[in-house]
């Protein structure tokens, strides 16, 4: 905290009969009696609150935004107090965590948001569905398959191991009994906010299909990106390394939310050739693997918008 290149804040947002700790940030040259727009934050599973804000020159800071950012349950120090991740609590953190940020003198009230970052994209959605006030809504590196199947059954046994210490399961009946109560598609039509997701179209972790089924579902302004050829983490295909950063586009995005800027709904998708293209939503949509471009555009100086 004293090295940061700006003030930085140690908190506690009530969370039933305890609280859960946090970070509060503002942005560098913060002028007193201003009110900002504010982010609040999780991470994933494996993640904590120290993690996502840079001590200098961070992203969501630069761009003029004040940041809770949550240790929530199941998450960082919540484990050492014995706070675990329940399904049917977490959209009251959403509730707790939009009141506290409202309280802050430096906050507009008007402009607070909801960012999450994989496993958190599910929690912050849990969050943002059960409080109608959140501005928007972002998201990133998806988990939103039905009990979030693939990455307890599919993938590394260590994920399911973390998240059984997470909910405090003794075994792994209990954990199953968790994983029914994990269903993005039964809040999904209750974000009415605008909506970004952004995912990887080889996500390993959430199949796409799932995330774009949540979408249509999903009766606000939305608009996804999908990296073509990406896994969960992202970085490591063509399409993020030669596409636009997938870190500044989330952030450019909420300042536009946070600036009052309209949203029409859009499905994007960047090509292996970090060409981004476009469509509106339109009344439903389905999974288009790929962006692929015939011979006579790949040389065009501007390849046209458009997936089909």
């Amino acid at each position: 905290m004293p090295h940061a290149d700006h003030r930085v804040e140690a908190v506690e947002v009530r969370f039933g009969d305890t609280t859960v700790p946090g970070w509060f940030h503002l942005p560098p040259g913060y002028a007193e009696g201003t009110k900002l727009p504010c982010l609040v934050m999780v991470s994933g599973m494996d993640a904590f609150k120290e993690l996502q804000i840079g001590g200098s020159a961070d992203r969501f800071l630069r761009r003029g935004f004040a940041i809770l950012m949550l240790d929530g349950p199941g998450q960082g120090t919540c484990l050492t107090r014995g706070i675990w991740y329940d399904p049917d609590r977490q959209g009251a953190l959403g509730t707790s965590a939009f009141d506290a940020a409202a309280a802050r003198p430096e906050v507009d009230p008007e402009r607070i948001m909801m960012w999450g970052l994989s496993f958190g994209s599910f929690w912050a959605t849990q969050m943002a569905a059960a409080e109608p006030r959140f501005a928007a809504l972002a998201v990133m590196y998806t988990n939103f398959q039905p009990r979030n199947w693939a990455i307890f059954q599919m993938a590394a046994p260590t994920f399911r191991q973390r998240f059984m210490y997470m909910t405090g399961s003794a075994d792994e009946e209990a954990l199953e009994r968790i994983m029914d109560r994990m269903d993005v598609f039964r809040i999904s039509r209750e974000l009415k906010m605008p909506c970004f997701v952004m995912s990887g179209e080889d996500d390993s972790l959430t199949d796409a299909a799932c995330t774009i089924e949540h979408l249509n579902n999903v009766p606000g302004p939305k608009t996804l990106v999908m990296y073509a050829g990406e896994e969960h983490g992202m970085g490591g295909s063509r399409s993020s390394q030669l596409g636009t950063p997938f870190f500044p586009l989330i952030a450019d995005w909420l300042a536009d939310r946070a600036a009052g800027k309209p949203l029409e709904s859009t499905y994007n998708v960047v090509d292996t050739l970090g060409q981004m293209h476009s469509e509106p939503w339109g009344e439903a949509r389905v999974h288009q693997h790929g962006a692929p471009l015939g011979v006579d555009q790949l040389w065009s100086d501007e390849p046209p918008v458009g997936l089909a």
